[in-house]
């Protein structure tokens, strides 16, 4: 797009991300209310809970050691911490590779940049339906394993296909990108049900996130020159990480 109306290519770049922001940002002056008991989208029974959780003292609870001391020492914390790590370390690793694996097979410049959009679209639209069914199956267990062996697959498909296999690598990609991206809100959510206490909720969620960033550590360590020219190791790595 770069010399249309005159612009340059970057200045498109921050039209086409700014404009869809600018106008998800009008569309929610009309779906946020001010108060829990005028959303028109839920119904009755949903505004009558959310009112009585909004209406919960959280002013008055007061952080206390030993609820600190119990989020180090619980070991189903440490478990969704484990999970954190990978998913955030395969997340870090598709942001930063992604793109380079449409170089790698042979995708013209214009094609790399339309081609990183679709993966990311499914991922969203797939994220909200997982998101819809936790809502309504109230469970999150069985969401979270069937998302990641879904991303799982995704990446074994990816590793056995050769660098002329373009659309089965790019198919691929489709299914490992929708399995991780919907199973991390999954994750925090469940994360969420399971700790009690807002001031213990808050410090577990926070402790979880922020030890999973190590799996952005790990991310160069998955990639090595004879890896190339599909990444064959770092996705049958990423799969086992999603297993």
């Amino acid at each position: 797009m770069n010399g249309i109306n005159g612009l340059h290519g970057w200045q498109w770049i921050f039209i086409l991300i700014g404009v869809p922001v600018i106008l998800l940002a009008i569309i929610t002056l009309f779906f946020l209310e001010n108060m829990s008991d005028a959303i028109r989208w839920l119904t009755p029974a949903e505004r009558e809970i959310l009112t009585n959780i909004l209406r919960d003292p959280i002013d008055q609870e007061v952080a206390q050691w030993h609820q600190v001391f119990h989020v180090f020492i619980d070991p189903k914390i440490w478990l969704f911490v484990i999970v954190t790590v990978g998913c955030l370390a395969v997340t870090r690793y598709w942001i930063a590779f992604f793109p380079s694996l449409f170089e790698i097979l042979s995708f013209k410049n214009g094609e790399r940049q339309l081609m990183s959009i679709p993966p990311y679209v499914l991922a969203w639209i797939c994220a909200l339906l997982a998101v819809f069914s936790v809502t309504r199956k109230k469970e999150h267990g069985f969401h979270v394993t069937f998302f990641l062996t879904i991303s799982s697959i995704g990446f074994i498909l990816m590793a056995s296909l050769e660098e002329n296999s373009r659309i089965g690598v790019y198919v691929g990609g489709f299914v490992a990108c929708s399995g991780v991206y919907s199973a991390f809100p999954v994750l925090m959510g469940w994360l969420a049900s399971y700790v009690s206490g807002h001031m213990k909720r808050a410090l577990a969620i926070g402790f979880v996130v922020g030890i999973g960033q190590i799996g952005g550590i790990i991310l160069p360590h998955l990639f090595h020159a004879n890896t190339v020219p599909v990444f064959r190791q770092a996705h049958i790595i990423c799969a086992v990480i999603m297993a």
